[in-house]
């Protein structure tokens, strides 16, 4: 009878590729990794290109017969399994973006990280206008490339003085096609995906040393379709890379030389580096017999292609040639590559080294067939599914919707939105409708309410845009209000000073309680001939204030009511600002009524503040709070 599988002592990892799907069950012992089970079973239909999924109902019948098979070498009852996504799909976009600071001033990390950020969102900008369709995308790493400060380069920024902080980046993108794919191949088979990474991050995992990490080296991946390249940097992946030549180009050059259908070619290729005569029959029949020597001499041409493609490609995402390079997959098992890869980086032959299994630290495989330079990285999956229990990718609901992130750092409700493409403008409250009056000739614009801003809740708790997020959290949203439309009577723009005979609405006389509407037109006299508007700003001379500081009060009434105001004080661009104002909660986006800024234009990037940190148009100003609002 099958039991089912512990997950602390087993863990079931799919290395879904596109000629197969290799299985492995294995767990951890005395901190050693131990493989107990390995499947290897082949795609019968083309299903997959190029490390995409086409057809997820083929596949899942792939992986289905995997799951049976361990199933019954084992006898439990598999029902998660970890899986990962190919590198050859990862789309790679380089941007240098600019942040001005106004004034000199100390670069803070607040800084760094806002031009991080804008840098990211331009990242994707790029790509989408570079990729049609309807693609979404996975931010799934970037890396630094340089800093500049005022136009000059700098290593690190933090702390100098500038007004000019510079970035160029690379960013690395998933589209969300390959992981919903994978997740649906999975679930089709029966199983529940309990964890997912990357192949490159996972294959570092055993290909790569830990203690050597820190040095700059290029992992490989040579498959069918692609090789995938991974850069490593001061101990994490500094790139990603891809060349859309691999395995199939030296099957497709052996097939058109030597007469050979696909098949024929692939098998052929496959025996190259291990036998010294190959006998084949080519498409008309005639038989063949020749060394391995001659047959790698026949495509030398494809593999110096390979090796240069994948050479230019490390060169142009690392700047310069790595350390070392290590080759995994099936097809760096090709005799003489390897050599031929060293000689286009410039780079001495013992520094391009084919990774085997028997270069796996702390491993044991019980499986008896063999296994080389492909088993590299679904032992890998394994490894991060045992060691690495947290998520690379979390799952998490916003306003019901299912989506998932990549989380190669704290990731915050904002970027769940952003992940959602949910519009911003929902969470900013709106003004209600305003309404114009003509006064005594002169058109004056009544305003409406403001609306109340967006609730936000996780897991039915009070949250922010800036709350973080966690596997499994539930986000609410509730997006921010439009206030009450302007409504206006006769009365609120008169006061006591005025003619009660003159009273005009629309030419025809009329009294002070006379409901106005947008548009319509209103004549009075005051007693001394002068009209009064009490939605006026008082006005001050500057020199009755102190030094560098204003004072603006919105007034809605004379000077004999006693309604409640509410007095703030802050600072506005360095200087000493004190609003009176009738609302209870000021938010952020309400000081653009109390200050003279100019924004019916773009005047480069409008650079919001608060606190030192970037604003949210709905978070709340309070005394002492310091705001910095100006065009860079």
């Amino acid at each position: 009878m099958k039991m089912k599988l512990n997950k602390n002592e087993m863990a079931l990892a799919l290395d879904i590729g596109t000629r197969s799907v290799v299985g492995l069950l294995g767990s951890l012992e005395d901190q050693k990794l131990v493989v107990h089970h390995s499947v290897v079973i082949f795609h019968e239909n083309r299903a997959m290109f190029d490390g995409q999924i086409h057809d997820i109902e083929e596949v899942a019948k792939v992986i289905k017969k995997v799951k049976e098979k361990l199933e019954a070498e084992c006898g439990y009852e598999l029902k998660d399994a970890t899986i990962a996504a190919a590198g050859r799909a990862l789309l790679t976009e380089s941007v240098t973006v600019d942040l001005g600071l106004g004034y000199l001033q100390d670069i803070k990390r607040s800084h760094i990280q806002q031009i991080e950020l804008k840098a990211l969102q331009e990242a994707e900008r790029q790509l989408e206008k570079s990729n049609t369709g309807d693609l979404r995308y996975f931010c799934v790493g970037h890396s630094i490339i340089q800093y500049y400060l005022d136009g000059a380069l700098i290593k690190n920024p933090l702390n100098h003085k500038g007004k000019m902080l510079s970035v160029h980046l690379i960013a690395t993108f998933l589209p969300k096609l390959v992981v919903d794919s994978l997740y649906a191949s999975v679930t089709g088979a029966g199983l529940e995906v309990d964890y997912m990474t990357l192949e490159p991050i996972a294959a570092i995992e055993v290909a790569v040393p830990e203690n050597a990490r820190l040095l700059n080296i290029a992992l490989v991946d040579i498959g069918a379709g692609t090789s995938d390249i991974a850069i490593t940097k001061d101990g994490s992946i500094h790139a990603y890379a891809m060349t859309d030549v691999a395995g199939d180009e030296l099957t497709e050059y052996l097939a058109r030389e030597k007469m050979l259908d696909f098949d024929s070619a692939e098998s052929i290729k496959c025996q190259i580096s291990t036998a010294e005569k190959l006998d084949y029959e080519d498409i008309l029949g005639i038989k063949h017999e020749e060394t391995s020597d001659e047959l790698i001499e026949t495509i030398s041409p494809a593999m110096k292609s390979i090796a240069t493609q994948i050479s230019e490609s490390i060169i142009q995402h690392n700047g310069k040639m790595p350390s070392a390079v290590f080759l995994i997959g099936g097809g760096s098992r090709m005799k003489g590559l390897p050599k031929m890869i060293s000689q286009a980086l410039e780079l001495p032959e013992e520094r391009v080294s084919v990774r085997n299994i028997s270069t796996i630290q702390q491993l044991l495989y019980h499986p008896q067939d063999s296994i080389g330079p492909e088993g590299i990285t679904p032992i890998g999956i394994l490894k991060k599914a045992l060691m690495k229990r947290h998520n690379d990718f979390i799952e998490i609901t916003i306003n019901g919707r299912s989506i998932k992130l990549f989380q190669t750092r704290k990731l915050f409700i904002r970027d769940g939105l952003a992940a959602l493409q949910y519009d911003p403008h929902l969470l900013i409250p709106k003004k209600g409708e305003s309404i114009h009056i003509i006064v005594n000739g002169e058109e004056r614009e009544f305003y409406g309410e403001y609306g109340e801003p967006a609730i936000i809740t996780k897991n039915q708790e009070v949250a922010s845009l800036e709350t973080e997020l966690l596997n499994g959290d539930e986000v609410m949203v509730q997006p921010a209000t439009t206030g009450s439309s302007a409504t206006m009577m006769l009365y609120d723009i008169l006061n006591d000073d005025y003619q009660h005979n003159t009273l005009k609405h629309n030419g025809e006389f009329t009294e002070v309680n006379c409901r106005l509407s947008n548009g319509d037109e209103v004549s009075y006299k005051t007693l001394n001939h002068t009209i009064k508007d009490t939605n006026e700003v008082a006005e001050k001379e500057e020199e009755d204030l102190p030094k560098n500081k204003k004072s603006i009060t919105f007034d809605d009434s004379d000077d004999h009511d006693t309604d409640q105001k509410n007095i703030i004080e802050i600072k506005y661009n360095g200087n000493p600002l004190t609003i009176t104002t009738p609302k209870d909660n000021l938010i952020f986006v309400d000081l653009f009524d109390y200050i003279d800024f100019d924004r019916s234009k773009v005047q480069g990037e409008l650079i919001l503040r608060h606190n030192g940190q970037p604003a949210e148009y709905i978070s709340p100003i309070r005394t002492k709070d310091e705001v910095w609002i100006y065009w860079a």
